[in-house]
């Protein structure tokens, strides 16, 4: 029996997109206009013995029939010539476009074997009409394929996030779907891997406005486990893609004014500074007192200023160019920062205790080293005076994280500020402390996100704190 299809087919114009057809349906086979095979598939052949050059209507009677006008159709009850026998076959015929066709290929014919069993006959399994009934009410669109790609079920949001309707998918190959939206022809050779799979994409809509969707496939295993063909969902995300896409704008923006503001003050920091300086080395010998202490006021506040301004361009620099990250001993990077910091650990009387050995840590080398730089030198700036003063450095690792502890044995910090000290300007007061830009920690927890991990404190007032950062194995 012959049945026309209404949709017009699309242009099938490359090798890659025959190649794309086998992998999703097993068999298939071209015709040039003389009615010769002149492609097929690798499992056809051997199913049939035929080869290129063989009449279609060889292994395909029902093919000789076809009018020299079908564009596209689907012949129900066709006869499938296999080496063991005759097989029922359903099948669809798409003619391509003379212009743009590969040599000698005149149209293609994708087959579906007639399943046998029971259910195979088109009636419904028990409890059918409801589960359909539920897929037809889900927003996302549900396409079911049978394990030769045949498109079995379409639910009714199909209509709504694509070009086609349920009538038009329903029993024809999911290789139409191409023919369409090319967006689609690089998904093609997923659906026909078996595997699962997951993709954006972009498409025009029924409605023909463009959007964007979430694309998933995956198997479709039955109760007793075996494979039936594929599942595939299409997620609308046109309203949340437009959401990511207005933040992402607004993040440039907000990084290039960053970047203009610390370039515009460090102009007017160093004239200061300087008239600074010109008025400590030509009027040191009028200043009193007083004045000195002013001046010393001013150079303080315009080195934080200064501080603050390298401090934000660093933490808006976090995340702009790609992490490349390694496998990286510890030793060597924490070994460079003792060294660094050993002025300052003697000066305050501070013990600084490092790992004798850990297991390598998969992450980017300077942002490594910028984690426990800006930890330890919290922990020097912040744990005030006690007896034997300790930093202590961990690392521990499991099958998921990397995670990096900093202990010290001084003052603690209070519940209530252990939150806020991760965020950008916050700083805990020390009248006996330096000041600080209070950037440090958030730069910390910046770098621990886009290693997708997190940045927190365990503390208690009075019995020290430990920091911990946690960085992602994957």
């Amino acid at each position: 029996m012959l049945n026309s299809a209404s949709p017009t087919a699309g242009e099938i114009d490359s090798e890659t997109l025959l190649l794309e057809l086998a992998s999703l349906h097993p068999f298939a086979l071209a015709m040039d206009e003389f009615g010769r095979i002149s492609w097929m598939t690798r499992a056809l052949e051997e199913a049939t013995s035929a080869s290129r050059g063989t009449p279609c209507a060889e292994i395909i009677p029902e093919l000789g029939d076809l009018p020299k006008d079908t564009k596209l159709c689907r012949l129900d009850q066709a006869t499938l010539r296999l080496s063991t026998g005759p097989r029922p076959i359903s099948a669809t015929w798409l003619r391509t476009s003379s212009a743009t066709a590969p040599p000698n290929r005149y149209g293609l014919a994708i087959l579906q074997l007639t399943e046998e069993g029971p259910h195979r006959d088109g009636t419904a399994q028990p409890g059918a009409d409801l589960l359909a009934a539920v897929l037809h009410s889900t927003p996302d669109a549900v396409i079911a394929l049978d394990r030769w790609g045949f498109i079995t079920f379409a639910n009714s949001a199909v209509e709504q996030l694509t070009r086609f309707t349920r009538d038009e998918l329903l029993h024809r190959p999911a290789f139409l779907l191409a023919s369409r939206n090319p967006e689609l022809q690089r998904l093609v050779s997923h659906l026909g891997s078996g595997t699962e799979t997951h993709s954006a994409l972009k498409c025009e809509g029924g409605d023909g406005r463009p959007r964007s969707l979430h694309f998933s496939c995956q198997p479709l295993v039955l109760q007793n486990g075996e494979s039936d063909g594929q599942v595939v969902f299409l997620r609308d995300v046109t309203e949340r893609q437009s959401i990511l896409d207005q933040l992402a704008e607004k993040n440039t923006e907000l990084e290039s004014y960053v970047n203009t503001v610390s370039h515009d003050l460090r102009s007017p920091l160093a004239s200061l500074l300087g008239f600074s300086h010109l008025l400590r080395q030509d009027y040191d010998s009028v200043l009193d007192d007083v004045g000195r202490h002013f001046l010393d006021r001013i150079d303080q506040a315009a080195r934080t200023m200064e501080s603050l301004t390298d401090d934000l361009l660093s933490l808006s620099k976090i995340g702009q160019v790609p992490i490349q990250r390694t496998l990286i001993d510890l030793g060597p990077v924490l070994s460079q920062l003792r060294a660094e910091l050993k002025p300052r650990l003697e000066a305050r009387g501070v013990e600084l205790i490092l790992p004798e050995a850990t297991r390598p840590v998969y992450s980017d080398p300077t942002r490594l080293y910028q984690i426990f730089s800006n930890l330890i030198g919290n922990a020097l700036l912040h744990m005030g005076d006690c007896t034997n003063a300790t930093i202590r450095v961990k690392a521990v690792q499991n099958d998921e994280f990397d995670i990096l502890c900093v202990q010290d044995n001084g003052i603690g910090i209070a519940a209530a500020d252990q939150e806020r000290i991760f965020h950008p300007f916050q700083r805990l007061e020390r009248p006996d402390r330096e000041a600080t830009t209070g950037m440090g920690l958030a730069i910390v927890q910046k770098i621990a996100a886009i290693h997708g991990g997190r940045a927190w404190v365990d503390s208690e007032p009075g019995h020290g704190s430990t920091f911990f950062v946690s960085l992602c194995r994957r």
